[in-house]
């Protein structure tokens, strides 16, 4: 079949670092809506991810929609993974934060907090002041303790930046581990 020589094709680019070829063939096989349109979406999403280039709305809708229909599979758990990271990447917020809400409780996430921190990190780097502010701060104190230390550092510089040292304090206020720890005295 079509969709595996590409798919196969695909993979084959991803790991000679091939990004851009590899996603034309990705959007062949997700367009083609065959049994490995799925997984063609997860590699397609993460390689924008990994390339750090924006995802479209219609590209988040349609791997929601995948989530949706495979979440009982062994796929499921990747699709939604994969989902919150394209509402992030593609400036939906406030559903990336709503959808890791909901997945949560079935406790089926045991990547939960490195996702979570993603989400941040995605946040941080592309979200408007005013949206930065509402939702960094929305976060509970386990969501917090769930971050890692270079995205707690970045959260800190982009609220001391805003001229929110207060705010700031308590995401810099312990070592960090590694480099971090020298960028955390910095800021501190």
């Amino acid at each position: 079949p079509l969709a595996d020589v590409k798919m196969a094709e695909a993979n084959l680019a991803l790991e000679r670092g091939e990004i851009e070829e590899a996603q034309e063939l990705l959007e062949v096989v997700v367009e083609d809506n065959s049994k490995m349109s799925p997984e063609a979406l997860i590699a397609l999403v993460d390689a924008k991810l990994g390339a750090n280039e924006p995802i479209s709305t219609e590209t988040a809708t349609l791997v929601a929609a995948y989530a949706q229909e495979q979440r009982g599979s062994e796929l499921g758990p990747e699709l939604r993974r994969v989902h919150v990271l394209a509402q992030s990447r593609s400036n939906q917020f406030d559903a990336a934060f709503e959808t890791m809400t909901q997945l949560r409780p079935r406790g089926d996430s045991p990547e939960s907090g490195k996702l979570r921190s993603q989400v941040l990190g995605l946040l941080t780097e592309n979200a408007d002041d005013i949206t930065f502010m509402r939702l960094s701060l929305h976060q509970s104190p386990t969501d917090i303790s769930e971050r890692d230390d270079e995205i707690a550092n970045a959260m800190a510089d982009r609220l001391l930046t805003l001229g929110f040292p207060d705010l700031a304090a308590p995401l810099i206020g312990k070592p960090a581990a590694g480099s971090a720890d020298r960028t955390r005295r910095v800021l501190l």
